[in-house]
């Protein structure tokens, strides 16, 4: 008996697992009281039309005669919670704080007991003895309910529990009473830390509405990329808490984007704004140019006003268009010179925008917006991650290396940039390059992406057997979902919503 105490004591002081924990105790307890059934209820509280609902949830239960077990490994059972009320024995003993051992249910008056018996009635299961023990914190906050049934002597008869087990039992019970207060108590700190950075990821992503879906799709990308690999490679595994590592880092990603010029940041095309300034000018020239016209009574001047709307035509076409080749820029290089009545038709700004080969940021705007790396770990550096996300801020601040040494902002190479940040740097770049809610370019087909970052593998900067993972991964979104062709975020949001709904049934 005292070694199955101690070892029992040992292993629910160990287990990491809340979900496992249950099973554990129920089958230490049972095994410890020698007795043919238990079952292990977790209290819970939720809102339900603006009323605060209080329930028993089975997480474990045992029966021997029944060949009965659930709940065991960690898996989770799907039955009906029990209402919390006075009604029923282990709500009973919850409510009122008291262990309750009673030799035998049909002989005892108390209406608590009609649920055991019609248990019986509809299993064929007869129920004697039973002992219920509220499992309390040390802040005396109900946590669950132990029930144990039919106590048996060593030939198997059904017996009362005695006094001693019944001490025993409670003993244990308070002490996992601790322990899943503890694990609780992270569980809550853990979701208060992630639902803080969902507030400053949601403060951000509202900065830059060109890219709104950006961390929560990158993130949901990590997420079930890291599932994927888990379930399908042999090079990697990742465990809870690494994947939880990674989802962090993704979240804090473009945090540092806080600290970007808005105007940069959201810029879509390359005047931006200028391009109102440029259209002033030019309808001044025209102005100037057609009161010259009719005041020398020289039509000649005509050729100058066609010429001018031909050069505004050009400007508006360079200013939204992919990619500047050498015609157009000889063009450009020629309106840099170009003075109409003395007046210069560019200024040095509007001349540097439209040398923008690609994109629309030029040099030192493309500068300032990498700072964005930088500023997350500066903006973030005197946050307590604690020892689970330490390694979080550091994967987040470098999503941007390249494993051929031309990433930024450290220049890092090889194996320097761990396999987590080798993930979180794909999902970015696959995000960027198929998102449809980026107004300077068009969206790009999810295989001509892939074709993308397989010619990055191609010239070093991406891992290989990564992105040959996620060839794989693609395939399995497209069997799943059909044409993913400018609706990558929508279905990883569509997923990941999904995912937590679940996750908050089966919570409850």
């Amino acid at each position: 008996m005292l070694e199955k105490i101690l070892d029992l004591g040992i292993k629910i002081s160990k287990e990491q697992d809340y979900n496992k924990l249950f099973g554990i105790f129920l089958k230490g307890t049972t095994d410890i009281a020698n007795c043919d059934a238990g079952t292990l209820y977790i209290y819970k509280e939720r809102l339900e039309e603006g009323v605060l609902k209080k329930y028993l949830c089975f997480v474990s239960t045992i029966n021997h005669t029944l060949k009965q077990y659930g709940g065991l490994d960690g898996e989770k059972l799907n039955l009906p919670p029990v209402i919390f009320s006075e009604t029923n024995a282990s709500s009973y003993a919850g409510i009122h704080r008291v262990i309750l051992n009673v030799i035998d249910v049909y002989k005892d008056s108390n209406s608590i007991w009609m649920g055991p018996r019609k248990y019986d009635s509809i299993t064929g299961y007869h129920t004697q003895s039973v002992l219920v023990i509220p499992l309390i914190d040390k802040k005396d906050e109900l946590i669950g309910v132990l029930q144990l049934i039919n106590c048996q002597d060593k030939d198997g008869n059904v017996i009362p529990f005695s006094k001693d087990i019944e001490k025993i039992i409670y003993s244990l019970s308070s002490q996992v009473a601790m322990i899943l207060s503890n694990m609780l108590l992270t569980q809550d700190m853990e979701e208060l830390l992630d639902s803080s950075i969902n507030s400053l990821v949601n403060a951000i992503e509202a900065k830059t509405p060109f890219n709104a879906l950006h961390t929560n799709t990158v993130t949901g990308l990590c997420d079930l990329f890291v599932d994927y690999l888990n379930k399908n490679s042999t090079e990697y595994h990742f465990t809870s808490d690494e994947k939880d590592v990674l989802h962090m880092a993704a979240q804090l990603h473009d945090v540092g984007k806080i600290g970007i010029n808005d105007d940069i940041l959201n810029k879509p095309t390359r005047l931006a704004t200028r391009i109102d300034y440029i259209r002033s000018r030019f309808e001044n020239l025209r102005l100037q140019l057609t009161v010259q016209k009719y005041a020398n009574n020289d039509p000649l001047i005509q050729k100058d006003i066609d010429s001018l709307a031909s050069d505004l035509e050009f400007i508006e076409n360079v200013n939204n268009a992919p990619f500047i080749d050498n015609e157009k820029m000889d063009r450009i290089n020629e309106l840099c010179n170009k003075k109409v009545l003395g007046v210069n038709l560019l200024t040095d700004e509007e001349k540097e925008d439209l040398h923008i080969v690609k994109g629309t940021l030029t040099a030192a705007e493309r500068a300032h917006i990498q700072e964005h790396v930088v500023k997350t770990v500066n903006i973030l550096k005197d946050v307590k991650f604690g020892k689970k996300y330490h390694d979080s801020l550091t994967i987040a601040g470098q999503h941007h290396e390249l494993l051929d040494g031309t990433g930024y902002p450290k220049k890092l190479k090889g194996d320097e940039i761990n396999t987590q940040t080798r993930i979180l740097t794909i999902m970015d770049i696959f995000d960027s390059l198929t998102a449809a809610d980026r107004p300077y370019k068009s969206t790009i087909p999810v295989e001509r992406a892939y074709s993308i970052l397989t010619s990055m593998v191609n010239e070093g900067k991406l891992d290989a057997t990564l992105v040959g993972y996620l060839r794989g991964f693609i395939d399995e979104l497209l069997k799943e979902y059909g044409n993913l062709d400018g609706k990558i975020a929508k279905t990883i949001l569509m997923i990941k919503a999904n995912e937590k709904a679940l996750k908050e049934k089966e919570k409850f």
